[in-house]
């Protein structure tokens, strides 16, 4: 028979034993845990949405069609009935003549010749075809990341631009905030212009097509 001293280290090994085993399972729990919190934390990340494209599109890019569209936003489309405002907000800058004004909504907070912001700016006139009502007839978007079903998208090099819209005409503007030049190239027929700033492109341009822009009045240009 065990006697008391044996069984009281029986006892004490498995205790020991016992105090081992719950410690590991707690270490492995935790562990799983922290690798948990942390895959959910990179999945968050990755997941993040856009606060400027989702005020554009339900997509994870803006997409830009030539005479057509900037997001969510056509050309042609009763202003009213775009949720312009609705997603937008209320505009940062308005310029309004009879029957015709520019919306200019600035997506960021600041807004210098060294940093240029995310913006976006509608024309609107009253469109025969709508009762006299206004519609879409211009759309610029500046600063933002973009894409086109030919692959161009901001930041594309002049070289490509030449190469997909070889009867673009080339413009030139003075920028309204910086007074640097701006160059312009736009593809009448096509409805789609693109601006350039060191040769790189910083916004683009979607308008009715057959009616380019070159004696337009632009707010973001000096006139």
């Amino acid at each position: 028979m065990m006697n008391k001293a044996s069984r009281q280290l029986s006892a004490g090994w498995l205790i020991a034993v016992l105090l081992i085993t719950t410690a590991c399972s707690n270490q492995q729990r935790n562990g799983m845990a922290d690798g948990t919190n942390a895959e959910d934390a990179e999945l968050i990340d990755s997941n993040q949405i856009d606060t400027i494209v989702v005020k554009f599109t339900d997509q994870p890019i803006i997409r830009v069609v030539a005479g057509n569209s900037i997001g969510d936003f056509l050309i042609d489309q009763e202003v009213e009935e775009s949720n312009l405002f609705n997603r937008l907000g209320e505009v940062d800058s308005a310029d309004a003549a009879m029957c015709k004004s520019w919306s200019i909504w600035y997506l960021e907070d600041k807004n210098t010749p060294a940093h240029p912001v995310a913006e976006f700016d509608v024309y609107s006139a009253c469109d025969a075809e709508i009762d006299m009502k206004k519609s879409i007839q211009v759309m610029r978007l500046n600063e933002v990341d973009f894409e086109m079903d030919n692959g161009i998208s901001f930041g594309d090099d002049l070289s490509i631009i030449k190469e997909s819209y070889p009867d673009a005409v080339e413009l030139s503007f003075t920028d309204a905030l910086s007074d640097t030049i701006v160059r312009v190239y736009d593809d009448v027929e096509a409805g789609i212009a693109f601006e350039l700033r060191d040769d790189e492109v910083r916004a683009v341009i979607v308008h009715v097509p057959n009616q380019g822009i070159e004696n337009m009045y632009l707010p973001f240009y000096k006139q």
